[in-house]
Formats: structure tokens, sequence, C-alpha cells
């Protein structure tokens, strides 16, 4: 699911050698990956022209590798006259492997050339990205059952993965499930429930399908088994089906059965489609016919009919936000290439209120990426799933999980009240990491983190409190498992640099224990609240 600028597809007026004809070929059906193989055997005998030299490097941004894109376009924009869209890849491969500044130099030429205002936010996070909050990356994996097409995670339910597979037909046999679907004329994407460990997946079986060749592009499904999905597809005459929202029940053998039309609205293009856990709010993704990209827009179900849809307006920008994924009723994971993010499509959460107008967050890199990342499925506190079509996948789309490193249990204080009186230890003044107001993502990280962690190393006895704390807005309960939140993304940012989470106890203090005690409080006061601070423990 490449999100791509329109751009021009280079294609070689000469091909020297079959293999080259098959590899021009190939691009031109946009199997960029064969293209790559099959243009790379002849890259190092200076046999590619230069349109093919173009299209491998067209090839290698179009899937992902970023560090062979970096070093085609290091000369092509060197060249008089190179097209715009060389200059764009050349930026945004640059930010993606981490050279910022030929990075912003880049994007910036492009975005002045073209007159493409679409990139503002990505040449801002060029000045911003170091000091964003990462996990460690050796907890991430691919699925096993990814394979050469694509695989989606889009929702979960009864702590169950619901993922989509890509499978394809032939018009002579119509239920050929084809392994090697470059062959296939039609392909189509079928739901599974997916257990925690990827080794069993189960298909649902949709009865009677209100299309006959028909594709799901989103599915998501209630606690009760109340399933909202968008299917698109071509019917008996071979005419093309728009996607449309679809109503109906799981039952207990897997089975859709009795799917009807859902709040059809002929004004939107409807793509993707999420139910919370209670079955009484759903969010769509859609775009109106005359509009380039997708916003999100909600229902309600009140007296026990759907609201028409309305749009989410504090979660849209002028970019896509797309793939809605509920977990519960108070949280919403969506995709977006309008905020500011590491490239492409970036995963967010909204924390939901009663007013659909929740605060915003990033969520820190590898679960996004400089590549397309949506799909975020929370499967429990220690593990989440999303899709991505980074490179180092197995095709397309594949499914990937990230299990959180272990961490300490969190010890909730609820009064003011010393952290550990019976234990000594020293505060550590200048290691406080700051936080925006209802964020847990660290704003920046301490200058002297790389010394103080040295020091630590060098005493085995000595461990560490991180205590959460909160400015005084919001609830006892709610400033408790923020504060909670922060300490732990302060933990994972030490475990990530080296630190033995065994030397780690973390703390919430909420808004008890403030750093600043104010009344009224300003937004300075607040601001020196929002913390996580580190103590050491002395034996």
């Amino acid at each position: 699911m490449k999100v791509l600028f329109s751009i021009f597809i280079f294609t070689a007026f000469v091909s020297i050698g079959q293999t080259l004809e098959e590899a021009d070929q190939l691009f031109n059906r946009y199997e960029y990956s064969k293209a790559i193989n099959t243009y790379e055997k002849h890259l190092g005998n200076n046999k590619l022209s230069l349109n093919q030299v173009k299209n491998l490097t067209f090839s290698y941004f179009s899937v992902g590798d970023f560090d062979r894109t970096y070093s085609m376009t290091d000369s092509l924009v060197k060249s008089s006259n190179i097209e715009s869209f060389f200059i764009y890849a050349h930026g945004y491969s640059a930010y993606a492997i981490g050279k910022y500044d030929v990075a912003k130099k880049y994007l910036t030429i492009y975005r002045s050339k073209e007159k493409n205002t679409d990139l503002d936010q990505l040449i801002k996070a060029t000045e911003e990205i170091n000091s964003w909050n990462k996990e460690p990356i050796e907890y991430l994996s691919s699925f096993s059952n990814n394979s050469a097409r694509a695989e989606s995670s889009v929702a979960v339910w009864k702590g169950r993965l619901i993922s989509l597979k890509e499978k394809g037909i032939t018009k002579t046999a119509e239920s050929d499930k084809l392994s090697d679907l470059s062959s296939s004329e039609f392909l189509y994407k079928v739901p599974y429930l997916v257990n925690s460990s990827d080794s069993a997946w189960q298909e649902i079986i949709i009865m009677n399908p209100p299309i006959r060749y028909m594709t799901l592009n989103a599915i998501s499904i209630s606690e009760q088994g109340t399933v909202l999905c968008n299917v698109s597809g071509y019917d008996q005459n071979g005419k093309y089906v728009e996607p449309k929202n679809y109503i109906g029940m799981l039952t207990d053998k897997l089975t859709l059965e009795n799917l009807n039309l859902f709040l059809p609205d002929d004004s939107l293009l409807f793509t993707g489609i999420a139910i919370n856990q209670s079955g009484n709010q759903a969010v769509f993704s859609a775009k109106s016919r005359l509009q380039k990209d997708s916003d999100l827009y909600t229902s309600e179900l009140i007296d026990g009919k759907w609201s028409r849809p309305t749009l989410a307006i504090s979660w849209n920008t002028s970019g896509n936000e797309a793939f809605p994924v509920f977990s519960g009723d108070s949280t919403l994971y969506f995709s977006s290439d309008g905020r500011m993010g590491y490239g492409g499509l970036d995963i967010y959460a909204a924390q939901i209120s009663s007013a659909m107008d929740g605060i915003v967050t990033h969520l820190p890199f590898p679960i996004n990426s400089a590549s397309d990342d949506f799909g975020m499925c929370k499967i429990n506190s220690d593990s989440l799933v999303f899709t991505s079509n980074r490179v180092n996948g197995h095709g397309d789309d594949d499914v990937w999980k990230y299990i959180y490193p272990k961490i300490p249990e969190i010890v909730i204080i609820k009064d003011s009240v010393d952290t550990l009186p019976n234990i000594p230890y020293v505060s550590v003044k200048n290691m406080v990491f700051y936080f925006d107001f209802d964020s847990y993502s660290v704003k920046e990280i301490p200058d002297s983190l790389s010394e103080f962690i040295s020091f630590l190393n060098t005493k085995e006895a000595y461990k560490l409190i991180l205590v959460g704390r909160t400015d005084h807005n919001g609830s006892l309960k709610y400033n408790n498992n923020l504060g909670e939140m922060r300490a732990k993304a302060v933990a994972n940012l030490l475990i990530a640099k080296g630190v033995d989470s065994n030397k780690l106890q973390l703390i919430s203090k909420g808004k008890t224990d403030p750093i600043v005690r104010c009344s009224p409080c300003d937004a300075a006061s607040n601001a020196k609240n929002r913390v996580v601070n580190i103590d050491i423990v002395i034996p």
C-alpha cells in the first residue's frame, strides 16, 4: 500500500538482452521486486541504460529499500535536468536512513520546485526527529505466515487478531487458491482469525456474499459479534462494485451471515471501518468524490439507530487519515500522512472522549518507520501487531509483531507519601524527563544521560526508581495511569540504551506529589510537573 506522489513512470527505450527486456516488462507490470532481481544482474556490467537505472531506482524506492535508493539517487541528482521525482526520492531516502541535513536540503528543493506543501510536516520533522522516543528494535518480528502478497492486520476480537490475506483466482477456475498470484486475473482479500502464536489461521466464511467476486477491504467485530465490514469487487457481469459498508453478525462457526448495507452514502467513497468493543460507536475512513485524501468520520448508535457519519474534525489533517482500529472503547488507532512522523503513513493513537476530540499521540520507532505503517492492533498489554510495507518483509504488505521488553511492575502512589521510606535513595537532580500535556512520549532526552548510564554500569549494586508525575488537570485515576505510562516510556528508553531492566523500579505518583506546588497553577508550573524523575537506590 505504497502512498506515492503523482510521478512519471520511466520505461526503457532500448533493452540489452532478453533478461533486461523481461525486467522492463516486470517493471511496467509493477512487479518491482522481481524487476530489481533482474536489473541487478546487469548493474555491475554497466549494461543498464539511464532509463533502466531510473527504473531500478524507482523500484528500490517502491519496495521501501531506502539505503539502496539513496545510493542510486546520490548520483542521479547530480545530473542536469533530472526529473523532480528523484530529487524527492533522494531527500526522502536520506530522511529514512538518518541523514537529516541532506533530507531537509533536497525535500526543500523538491517542495520549491513542485510547489508542494504536502512536505511541510516532513521537512519540519527533520529538525525534531532525534528527540523522539524510540523502542528497542530487537523485539520486532515478522509473522511467519507472511507471503509474497499482502497480509494485513485489521482488528482484534476476543483477544485474537483479525487479519486479511490476499488470494487469487482465474476466470477458468473461480475456486483456485493460487499460491503464485502473478497469473491471477482477480485478487481478493479473505478474513481470518489468528491465534497469538501465528501458527493457526481460521478463515471466516461469508455466507451469501452480496457481491459475486468480493474482496474485504476492512472488517471489525464488537465483543458481542456485531460485524462491520467494507466490501468491493466485481459482479457476475464483470462490472466493478465500489467499496460499501455492510453490517452483519458473526456466529460461533466463524460465519458471517445476513450482510446488509450499513449507512449507505453516495457522496462518500468509504475504504475503512471500525467498531468499538461495546458496539455503539463506529469510525470510518472515507473521502468525497472530489477529494484527494481520506478523512475519519464517526457514527454512534443512539436508541437503536446509527447516526449519519460526521467528520471527526480534531483527528483529520490536510493529508490522509485511514485504517481506523478500536482498542476497547477508549482508544482509536489510525494512520496518517498529514502529521509529523517518520514518513509515509504513520500510526497514531487517539484517546476517545464523549466528544470524540481526544488528543492524538504518535507511536514510536520501530512501530512507525519511513514506509507505510497501519492496522495497529493491541493484542494485550505486552504485545501488538501492525501492518507495514517496509523492506525486509516477505513481499507486499506484511504483518509485524512487537513485544515490549519486560519492565518492572508499576507501583501506584495515591497520596503524598515518601517514595520508599525504608530504603535509602538519592534523587538525580539533572536527570529529568519532560512530557507534553496528556502525552507519554519523552519530549527531550537529558544531555547527561549517556554519562549517567556509563556511571550506573560501573555500580552493579545500584538500582533506579523512575517516578512518573503529571500536572493537576484531570482525575486522580487518569493521572495515575498517565504517570505510569510516562514511567514506562522512560524505562523502555533506558532499556534500549543498555540498562538492565532488573535495575529498575517504576512508580506513578500522578498528580499527588507535584514538583511545583501551586494554586492556581499556570502553564509554566504545569510544564514542570509533567515529568519522570530518577532516584538512585544505594545499597
